[in-house]
């Protein structure tokens, strides 16, 4: 006797929750997570070439299944990649990590950083003109900057002198989960001299 064709229906989508990899689309989104932690929602759909609302489904399945962790930041949804460990799935990032990375997927705070760590340290003024930026958007990326702890900032006179407050680990982690190639133009020189401290 065969099965109704709805039975095999759902015997088909839950053999297909059961290995939410199996599926190329939703592999192809879970290694561009696992790529770019911190990414948003509009940015990896564009990223595999997808409509956002099925890009959100198939994060949203790859969240049930412990996969990836969503965040929502400033009314953003930002993903990043979980792994097995043997009490079950584990975060890659730390908390404190996770606000840097997604700190750097953003093209002011990621050219500022790299040119504190090329600079070693820079005065606000200083930061505005290498980035190409007004005074007043340096000092809300740099205020950002410091309330995650990326940089920090001591007074000199009516400046502020900035610097990466952790040189060693910021380069790990760009290094580790690169910035995608279109945020790093017109830094490439900081982004290949890049390396361990």
């Amino acid at each position: 006797m065969t099965s109704p064709a709805w039975a095999t229906g759902i015997v088909f989508l839950a053999r297909r929750e059961k290995e939410p990899l199996d599926l190329e689309t939703r592999r192809e989104i879970y290694e561009c997570v696992e790529a770019y932690p911190g990414l948003h929602l509009s940015e990896i759909a564009r990223r595999v070439d997808m409509e956002t609302n099925h890009a959100k489904y198939h994060l949203e399945v790859l969240e049930r299944h412990g996969l990836v962790a969503s965040e929502k930041e400033e009314g953003y949804w930002r993903f990043f990649p979980r792994e097995e460990s043997e009490l079950g799935p584990k975060e890659v990032l730390s908390p404190e990590e996770k606000e840097i990375v997604s700190l750097l997927r953003k093209e002011v705070p990621l050219h500022t950083t790299l040119v504190l760590l090329d600079e070693g340290q820079a005065q606000a003024g200083e930061l505005a003109e290498a980035v190409g930026v007004a005074a007043s958007t340096m000092s809300y990326h740099t205020s950002q900057m410091q309330e995650v702890g990326l940089v920090e900032a001591d007074k000199q006179g009516r400046s502020r002198i900035y610097r990466v407050r952790d040189p060693e680990r910021v380069a790990e982690l760009l290094i580790r989960f690169e910035p995608p190639d279109e945020l790093v133009q017109g830094f490439l020189d900081a982004w290949d001299e890049l390396e361990f401290p």
